[in-house]
């Protein structure tokens, strides 16, 4: 018996947000990349306001990902509250 949930299916949501956050972290990697040879190649006008903002899309990144990293964790421990309740709910009331 689960208590009105499933905690294989909260622990498959955190999978979800792995395959979420590997997808966003390919894209700004390709974005990270681009900007990169961009600020070797640049020279001149506008070249420090926008290596500014690469370091800031630089911290941007970062917080997501340790964002995602965070959600995650709270997913699995979500999870495995989950079915600890189950089993507590089944062992004392017998159900």
């Amino acid at each position: 018996m689960e208590v009105s949930g499933n905690s294989e299916r909260i622990l498959g949501l955190a999978d979800s947000q792995r395959t979420y956050k590997g997808a966003m972290e390919d894209v700004l990697g390709q974005v990270d990349s681009a900007v990169i040879r961009s600020l070797t190649e640049w020279h001149g006008a506008g070249s420090e306001t926008f290596n500014e903002r690469y370091e800031e899309f630089v911290g941007f990144k970062e917080a997501v990902s340790g964002a995602f990293d965070q959600l995650i964790k709270k997913t699995e421990n979500s999870s495995e509250h989950w079915a600890m309740t189950g089993t507590n709910v089944q062992n004392r009331f017998l159900v």
